[in-house]
């Protein structure tokens, strides 16, 4: 047998890979840690968006598939290039069959991001694993995940939720307000919600290429909902479905909505829905740990799963001061108050040119 016949190797993944169907996304869907950012559509979806640039990187041993880290090489709002495992995703790290894989798909991605001159290596873990000291851990987010396997409804509502969260469910029904899902002629109504709600937050959104894009791409695992009051829309989300469960993208309300609790429906109505259709869990999306945001979504008896970043900085011995690119820091309040004040088609217009160098 001639040497080497066993030997691990890893390389860049050709356009092809990504295709439907072929042998990438059977392994992600095989994969125990696999989540719709790891997804060819997903990652197709944010090359063709942005145009930013796929590294992706591929570990084989004879021929077989034994390893993936999706990867891009992107500017940041700082003008810095780096590399990024899933930019604009809650999470997308690395997959790996054994240790060796993984050892080396992170050594290869560093190698890349050297060559690149690329400042950091940024790959956002689901949960936490064991990685050697050279890369450095921000434990930051988490994403809050519900249980669904109770498999009934009323007994979540019961003993998984506090009185106070209960009540403002039981307000946002007493106010008229009622969700359904959207069909593809409605999302207009997700968008108007969602193009105000991102100005008031101060923060540049996706547009319309980005929307139609996921649209077209992940139309079989993205669903709109929206909430309307007398029949006006004031609160949507955007959900992507996964095999035993679902991510909730986007939950956002219009200020003049938020005293009638639209957000506690939209939570509630998708937890009704996905214990009757037997999902496992309703992982309600990235929040920064004991954030605002957090405290709300755990208040719905969901558990905290850490979902931490890694980093490599190649050109740096001693250890860096690690990127803070997040609406709670400090130095974007000026930033986020001026972009509050925009009319909304403006920051609608100017947003995309801003939000495809936020990696987050």
């Amino acid at each position: 047998m001639a040497e080497g016949w066993d030997r691990l190797t890893v390389g860049p993944a050709a356009a092809d890979d990504l295709s439907a169907g072929g042998e990438l996304e059977t392994f992600v869907h095989s994969h125990p840690q696999a989540s719709i950012y790891h997804e060819p559509a997903w990652l197709r979806h944010i090359a063709g968006s942005y145009g930013v640039r796929p590294l992706h990187l591929l570990a084989r041993r004879r021929k077989e598939l034994v390893g993936f880290l999706p990867l891009f090489v992107m500017r940041t709002i700082l003008g810095e290039r780096v590399a990024v495992s899933s930019p604009f995703s809650n999470y997308g790290g690395l997959l790996a069959t054994s240790p060796e894989a993984a050892a080396q798909l992170r050594d290869a991605a560093a190698a890349q991001a050297s060559r690149r001159h690329c400042r950091y290596v940024e790959i956002k873990e689901r949960r936490p694993n064991d990685w050697p000291d050279a890369w450095v851990q921000a434990v930051d987010f988490c994403s809050p995940v519900i249980d669904l396997r109770c498999g009934d409804a009323s007994q979540l509502w019961k003993h998984g939720l506090r009185p106070k969260t209960r009540n403002q469910v039981r307000k946002s029904i007493r106010s008229g307000l009622t969700m359904r899902e959207a069909p593809e002629e409605q999302r207009g109504d997700f968008l108007k919600v969602h193009d105000r709600a991102m100005r008031d937050l101060g923060t540049p959104a996706h547009g319309r290429r980005w929307f139609r894009s996921l649209f077209t791409l992940l139309a079989a695992r993205a669903r709109v909902y929206v909430v309307y009051h007398e029949g006006d829309p004031v609160a949507a989300a955007l959900l992507l479905r996964e095999s035993r469960g679902a991510v909730l993208q986007n939950c956002l309300a219009l200020l003049s909505s938020l005293e009638m609790c639209p957000n506690n429906l939209i939570y509630w109505r998708l937890i009704e829905q996905g214990i009757e259709q037997g999902w496992e869990y309703l992982d309600l999306g990235r929040s920064r740990i004991g954030s605002g945001t957090y405290r709300y979504k755990m208040q719905w008896g969901a558990e905290a799963v850490i979902s931490p970043y890694m980093y490599h900085f190649p050109r740096q011995r001693a250890r860096p001061n690690l990127p803070s690119l997040h609406p709670d820091n400090p130095a974007f309040g000026a930033l986020i108050r001026i972009w509050q004040r925009l009319p909304v088609g403006m920051a609608r217009w100017i947003g995309p040119a801003i939000r495809r160098h936020i990696t987050t």
